[in-house]
């Protein structure tokens, strides 16, 4: 783990059609103590491996750490899910909602300062006042103590690069209120 950064939070979706990428994505956020909330890819492909085990769509190791991974995440008045902290895991696999916007009411109402979600795989910052913005890159954004805010911090996708869409991940500080975007490709 990278000095200074406590906990590295993965915000679902960690699996694919390709068995060969989910169990190795699997190994490798076990191996890091890589703390991860259920995704709705990861949902879809558990209850399809299950249905159909002769597929052999993910190992039974990649199985067995799917059906142990919770909906939701807390830490002090952050607050991670993958779509919604209200979903079930049903409502997970059916959702259609990609407007994180509509949680604000929910985040407003509740002790958490910071929502982030990874739905969309898009990077974005929704503040209470009901502002959004795209981050830039390595532009530390410092989030106003009186706001609350919702924030997506793209997403690390090995298929991506064939997407041609940016590998985005973010760092947050919880001691200052800085959250920086950032780049796999380090631009």
């Amino acid at each position: 783990m990278a000095t200074g950064v406590d906990d590295i939070i993965c915000l679902g979706d960690i699996i694919s059609t390709d068995r060969e990428r989910s169990d190795h994505c699997v190994i490798m956020l076990e191996a890091r103590n890589v703390l991860c909330v259920f995704g709705n890819h990861d949902s879809v492909l558990m209850e399809t491996a299950k249905g159909a085990p002769e597929n052999n769509i993910v190992s039974l190791n990649t199985l067995g750490y799917l059906e142990h991974l919770p909906l939701r995440l807390e830490r002090g008045k952050l607050l991670f899910t993958h779509i919604s902290p209200l979903y079930d895991a049903k409502q997970l696999r059916s959702s259609d909602n990609d407007d994180a916007r509509d949680l604000m009411p929910y985040l407003i109402g509740s002790k958490y300062k910071v929502l982030f979600v990874g739905h969309t795989h898009q990077p974005e910052i929704i503040d209470s006042s009901g502002s959004t913005f795209i981050p830039e890159v390595r532009k530390p954004v410092q989030l106003k103590a009186s706001a609350k805010y919702i924030i997506n911090p793209g997403a690390v996708d090995m298929m991506k690069p064939l997407q041609k869409q940016t590998i985005s991940y973010g760092i947050f500080d919880t001691i200052t209120g800085i959250y920086t975007a950032m780049d796999a490709y380090g631009r």
